[in-house]
Formats: C-alpha cells, structure tokens, sequence
C-alpha cells in the first residue's frame, strides 16, 4: 500500500466526510418536525369587535432567568442565519396566558371587570423546556422557553378559571388556551434548524419566576395583582 496511494484514500475519506457534514447541516436547515403545528392568535375580528392579551411580563420576575432566557437568544443566534432571524426584544420577555378573541366594547369592559375581581396567589413558575410552534401560515417558526410540566398545570388551572369566571359572567370564550405555554425568544423561518435547537437546549434550566401579576393589553394597558388588586 504506496504512500501515494494512502494519501489519495484519506483525501476520498476527508471529502467524504465534508460531504456528509454538509449534507448532515442541509437537512437540519430544514428540521422543524418536532414543532407543535399551529398558533393561538385571534383570527381577524368583524367589525365592532377586537381582541385583546393577559401577559405575565418576565423581566421584572427574576433576574437570573433574563440572563439565561439572553444566552439562549445568543444561541439561537449562532445556529442561523441573523438576516432571518428576529430576537424578542429584553424589555419585551413575556407569557401569554389568555387571547381574548373579537370582543365588543361591552364585553371589554366585562372582561375586565371580571380580572378585577379575580382572586388568585402569585404564580411560581420554573422554566426548564425549550421548543417551537410553526404558525399556521407555514413560513413562521416560533422558538420559545417553555415552563416545566409542574408550572404548566399551574398555569393552565389559572386561565381555566378565567374563562370559567368569564362564562359565568356571560362572556363566550371562543378560543380557549391549547397551546402550551411559553415565552417566545425568536422567529425565524422554516429553513432554521429547529429540531437541532430543541435538542440542544431541551432540559435546560433557564430560571424560576415568581409573578405576582399580570397585564392587558392593547389598546390600554390594565395591571392586575394577585388577590384581586388592581394597580391600573
């Protein structure tokens, strides 16, 4: 076995290996099966009508779990391209908890008066998932920290009884919550390998939060306490 010979298999093995490494990298640019397919938006409104968020804003929360929720962005970052890759701004790390979809005025001023006299302790909150949605325009992919199974429960009993109150109260809900809760780091498009992302960052403690309120928003912003107290 010539030397010659030696150097031109182990330069076939070294293009091999490239090839497959590239190969390896153009089927994760278009990996995003292990994304929940769907969004919880509100359709478009008819007339008279509009809709309306309760958000538990994280930055206020705990500041050890920003900083993660900043490294993860810094990650997401390094696996794309930046030209198609949108980061949620600090100032704007959050959690939806309820869409209130196509409302009239009159019902507006219910729902709000029913937040208002809710009662409920502060919520705590440990982030520990990660994962990504692809919106149901399929061109969209949300990439977002997630809470953990313990925090979900809390936070799917806590909306429950607020579209229960709501009902009560003689206000439909017409899009309850399915879709797991989260707090959206980026968006990006299909061609993101997700799935490798996902990988990357599921099981990774990012923080706990304990959140003793939330808001409403837009067009006005309204502040709930827990207990029932409103700030604003």
């Amino acid at each position: 076995f010539s030397k010659s010979k030696y150097q031109d298999t182990m330069g076939h093995i070294g293009i091999l290996s490239i090839v497959v490494f590239l190969c390896a990298v153009c089927f994760a640019t278009a990996s995003v099966d292990v994304c929940w397919k769907g969004d919880s938006d509100c359709p478009t409104c008819p007339g008279g009508s509009s809709s309306f968020s309760s958000l538990l804003y994280l930055t206020a929360s705990n500041l050890n779990l920003v900083a993660n929720l900043m490294k993860a962005e810094k990650v997401i970052s390094s696996l794309g391209n930046n030209d198609s890759i949108w980061l949620q701004p600090l100032v704007n790390l959050h959690t939806t908890l309820n869409y209130f979809c196509c409302y009239t005025a009159t019902q507006r001023h219910t729902v709000l008066q029913v937040l208002r006299e809710y009662q409920w302790k502060p919520l705590n909150l440990t982030y520990s998932h990660f994962g990504c949605n692809l919106d149901r325009d399929g061109k969209t992919v949300y990439l977002h920290a997630q809470p953990d199974q313990s925090s979900q429960d809390t936070l799917f009993a806590f909306v429950r009884g607020i579209e229960k109150a709501l009902e009560a109260a003689g206000v439909p809900v017409p899009n309850p919550r399915v879709q797991l809760f989260h707090a959206t780091l980026a968006r990006v498009d299909p061609s993101y390998p997700a799935d490798a992302l996902v990988k990357q960052l599921q099981g990774t403690t990012f923080g706990q939060a304990l959140v003793s309120f939330f808001i409403t928003e837009p067009p006005y912003l309204h502040i709930f306490k827990a207990n029932g107290t409103t700030v604003v």
